[in-house]
């Protein structure tokens, strides 16, 4: 009997094997079965339990959200400060060139390698060998602009860019075009302005018809061209950009402040992007000789003697999540608050759990 059963099953290990196979199966099973079965049951109890106690039941819910609210709203921060690429094309091949706590801010004296005057930022551009291209980026202070025949002026928020800055960063127009650098390069003689999504919906109720429509920037008349894509709210992290307007209009909107070929004037930060290849640590090493040689061949001899005796703070960091003056002071506070309100909602769910 036994040569038998051997000669139609087979090998005895192998057929035992199988059957335990087997075996383990089934009981994975029933456990499944089981754990779905005590899940539910669990369920209905908690559910029960909190329709008989709506006191503690609002006052659960209520922990719960304060947690979960506070873990969502830093953490939103974090993501929009830290993390979150800025909505532009490869925005790892960019590189900010200079201290972002400059961003909106301006000044006179000796130059500076972390913040560029007009003529320091044109030779950065001619005389690099790293970037495919180069942009400028300014704050623009108080704006006036009448458009529509308003009888008041209003005070959009406005950046002074470079006629390369949408190009460079890859930003595709929504309705018109945007700025040209062929075109929009001549200083004084390009009297165009690029307006955000949000402006346009909110200023213009999302008219169509606003290309080539013109407004009043400072008293002087210039044209709208474009309206860039939903997703660009600007180059500027947390602060949302209006208009943008030419570099090259900067001393014909503000006369009294000349500043396009004052290299005392420090008020412009740089983005560049990287040729293929490129790194941000070769980009460092070969910018920041170019621009002191550039700063020093074109000194009086009192402000090279000043500018080498001055310690130096270059800056040449990525570019991808755009700028923002409040990054480098509040990262540390920013993690040890979400560290903070993570225990919190820890201690939370072990009272909702106990």
């Amino acid at each position: 009997a036994r040569q038998e059963a051997l000669r139609q099953f087979g090998d005895l290990a192998s057929v035992r094997g199988s059957m335990i196979a087997l075996d383990e199966q089934q009981r994975r099973a029933g456990r499944r079965a089981d754990l779905l079965s005590d899940l539910r049951q669990d369920a209905l109890y908690g559910w029960r339990a909190l329709r008989r106690n709506l006191a503690m039941t609002a006052v659960i819910v209520f922990a719960l959200a304060i947690g979960i609210g506070a873990n969502t709203a830093v953490f939103t921060l974090i993501d929009a400060l830290l993390l979150r690429p800025i909505a532009v094309d490869h925005p790892e091949q960019l590189v900010t060139i200079g201290d972002e706590d400059f961003v909106n801010s301006s000044g006179r004296g000796t130059p500076h390698v972390d913040v560029f005057s007009a003529p320091l930022y044109r030779d950065l551009g001619e005389r690099n060998d790293v970037f495919l291209d180069v942009l400028a980026t300014g704050p623009a202070g108080g704006v006036f602009v009448r458009a529509g025949g308003a009888p008041e002026h209003e005070r959009p928020k406005a950046r002074y860019v470079s006629a390369n800055f949408f190009s460079l960063l890859g930003v595709r127009a929504f309705l018109g075009r945007t700025s040209d650098a062929r075109l929009d390069d001549r200083v004084g003689l390009s009297p165009v302005v690029t307006i955000s999504h949000g402006y346009w919906v909110s200023r213009f109720q999302s008219d169509p018809g606003v290309i080539g429509r013109e407004i009043l920037v400072n008293g002087v008349a210039m044209t709208i061209v474009g309206v860039p894509a939903r997703a660009f709210t600007g180059e500027v992290v947390g602060q949302s950009t209006d208009m943008w307007l030419p570099l090259s209009m900067h001393d014909a909107l503000r006369p009294a402040v000349r500043l396009l070929d004052d290299r005392a004037a420090v008020w412009l930060l740089a983005i560049g992007r990287l040729k293929p290849g490129g790194t941000l640590e070769r980009a460092r090493q070969r910018l920041e000789p170019l621009i002191v040689t550039s700063i020093l061949r074109n000194a009086t001899p009192q402000v090279a003697k000043a500018f080498e005796t001055r310690p130096r703070h270059f800056v040449a960091v990525s570019g991808a999540r755009g700028l923002s003056e409040v990054r480098v002071t509040f990262k540390s506070p920013l993690l040890t608050v979400l560290a903070g309100v993570a225990l919190l909602l820890c201690i939370m769910c072990a009272n909702v759990a106990n």
